[in-house]
């Protein structure tokens, strides 16, 4: 329902907008009355409309003035302006102030409808794409934070500085603090799963509430389906971090949202690129709540205090886990669990810790099938219970075996969903190329980013449904267009070198023998 606010100084024009017309009908509601400007300046204070109806001349401030003060507080107000045909060159000046029109007075109702119905289109237009433009920049941000604790960051300060401040995020890559916040729960149901989303931007709420820094403040949706907050400090106040923070948002969490949650804290590290160290030291010492308990702080600094050493396993060995299931490779799947299970024998780990790995494991497995969106019931059974599970087995080994068998019956329900979800990423890659391989810069970082998605995950995506890798189809994109501009021979060597995403016409050349096994220069002879 759009609200339409009537200034006028005559009660006979109120009185008929009130009474003839069935605003409901449009969607309209008339939710304020005003006799002049001034006094429509106070009301729309309290009860903002999304349409103002103004007459043109009222006592106190005309309907002129009244709509360039409204267009300056209130920019995205639609302004209808009533006058009479002999102020035609009067109101003309409203128009330049962007309002929808003007309405010569007397009016037919047909045609003040129009006008307002229009005036009500555009703003639902430009408020969703408003909506739109502010989801495209959450979801860009995501990937971006996402990117920063990769495995496949590879910018540089600058870069990223210029990526982050192009966003509107002012990160000057001073001290930076990664923490990582897991709910304590393994999700049974799919309403269960769907409720977590709720849960986590609830959680996240509270976190950005309590836990304050002079400098930034980054909040999101990390790997894994937990919250990643990400603190910057300068050099003074990183050596105060105020952990009990932490511990108050465990507090509240558990206090009003009814379930508990398990904070990890990474190291303090400089730069932008220690942000993927401290992430990594997060994740550590997150592991090992199976062993120190649910609902609490673990710090990474502290953990050998405990005796428990770094983490029960290298947790970049997770992200590429979780790319091989939305790759549906499951060999490449199980090796990497076979990695895990040598690493714990090796280590000798005591049953906790095993416990502890597996569930981590395990916790993985079910935000890949919520990301699929298939239902855990369905596919493991209704009283699904993996820690019950895992300690009734009587072996490392048994376990380990009934945890890949769980990987292999999820990746076996998803493999529709994945295939169509791989394809559309690697159809988005090379549509991106075929219209940006002018872009002296273009690079799989480039194209990754693109369709928000990490650049290893794009390799093996785009080399699975096209049989060549990123980098080869970029260099077939532009020898086919130079061969193209070559049998056109209107254009210099140095030119066709720029048009095509090439800064040096010496690399063109060398470039184009390679692929085609003759220079530019003799192509343009043999194709003559």
């Amino acid at each position: 329902m759009v609200k339409m606010m009537v200034v006028d100084d005559e009660p006979i024009l109120q009185e008929y907008l009130r009474s003839h017309i069935d605003w409901k009908l449009y969607k309209v509601e008339l939710c304020n009355e005003a006799k002049n400007g001034v006094d429509a300046l106070k009301k729309i204070e309290k009860n903002t409309p999304d349409i103002v109806l103004v007459d043109i001349n009222m006592p106190f401030m005309d309907g002129i003035e009244l709509s360039e003060k409204l267009k300056r507080k209130y920019p995205e107000m639609s302004i209808i302006i009533l006058t009479g045909y002999g102020e035609f060159e009067h109101a003309r000046k409203a128009i330049g102030l962007g309002e929808i029109g003007f309405i010569t007075e007397p009016f037919e109702k047909e045609k003040l409808l129009k006008s307002v119905i229009k005036a009500k289109n555009i703003m639902q237009k430009e408020k969703q794409e408003k909506a739109n433009l502010e989801n495209h920049l959450h979801f860009v941000k995501e990937w971006l934070f996402n990117y920063l604790v990769s495995s496949d960051y590879t910018y540089d300060d600058e870069q990223t500085y210029t990526l982050l401040k192009n966003l509107g995020i002012h990160m000057f890559s001073q001290k930076y603090l990664v923490s990582c916040i897991e709910i304590d729960k393994i999700y049974q149901n799919m309403e269960e799963l769907k409720e977590r989303s709720l849960c986590k931007f609830a959680v996240s709420n509270i976190l950005n509430e309590i836990v304050e820094t002079k400098d930034s403040h980054i909040i999101f949706n990390g790997p894994e389906g937990r919250i990643v907050s990400i603190l910057e400090f300068d050099n003074e106040e990183c050596n105060n971090i105020n952990i009990e923070a932490f511990e108050k948002v465990c507090r509240l969490v558990k206090q009003y949202l009814g379930f508990t949650i398990t904070v990890g804290i990474g190291s303090v590290q400089t730069g932008f690129r220690g942000i993927r160290k401290s992430y990594l030291d997060a994740l550590a010492a997150l592991q090992n709540k199976f062993i120190l308990g649910c609902d609490r702080v673990i710090e990474y600094d502290n953990l050998n205090l405990f005796g428990l050493g770094n983490g029960l396993y290298p947790a970049a060995i997770n992200e590429d886990i979780l790319i091989n299931l939305r790759l549906g490779n499951f060999n490449n799947v199980e090796a990497k669990l076979k990695e895990i299970l040598l690493y714990l024998k090796s280590q000798k780990v005591t049953v906790e810790y095993a416990y502890a790995a597996f569930m981590g494991l395990i916790s993985l497995l079910l935000s890949y099938m919520t990301e699929c969106g298939n239902d855990i019931q369905s596919i493991f059974g209704k009283n699904f219970s993996p820690f019950s599970e895992i300690k009734n087995k009587d072996s490392i080994d048994e376990a380990y075996n009934w945890l890949v068998s769980l990987f292999k019956k999820a990746l076996q329900s998803s493999a529709n969903n994945r295939i169509t979800r791989t394809r559309k990423i690697a159809e988005a890659a090379k549509n991106y190329i075929d219209t940006h391989y002018p872009d002296q810069d273009l690079s799989i970082n480039k194209v990754a980013s693109s369709v928000y998605v990490n650049p290893s995950y794009l390799r093996a995506v785009y080399k699975k449904e096209f049989g060549i890798t990123v980098n080869e189809y970029i260099i077939n994109v532009r020898m086919n267009k130079a061969r193209e501009h070559l049998k056109a021979g209107n254009l210099k060597l140095s030119e066709i070198s720029e048009l095509i995403g090439f800064s040096d016409a010496s690399y063109f050349s060398k470039c184009f023998k390679k692929h085609f096994g003759v220079s530019p220069s003799e192509y343009e002879i043999i194709s003559k």
